[in-house]
């Protein structure tokens, strides 16, 4: 919590590394802001605000991968 507060994605995925498990990203059909359950409005500030409208998730990634040593783990 103390490198990755609100990127759970980047977490998932250096954890994958770390563990040499695939992983994959699910391409969303619902970039509108409706979600998968009764097309209702999201309300509020996503994840999706919060990290990439100020910069979090590139502080996070570096922040992750540095301290698990995983950027030599990208290029295999």
């Amino acid at each position: 919590m103390d490198i990755c507060k609100s990127a759970d994605d980047i977490w998932f995925k250096a954890m994958s590394l770390m563990n040499n498990t695939f992983s994959k990203k699910i391409i969303s059909h619902h970039i509108s802001g409706y979600d998968c359950i009764g097309n209702r409005r999201i309300q509020g500030n996503t994840l999706r605000d919060i990290n990439e409208f100020n910069g979090m998730n590139d502080k996070q990634i570096k922040a992750v991968f540095s301290r698990y040593n995983l950027y030599e783990k990208l290029s295999k």
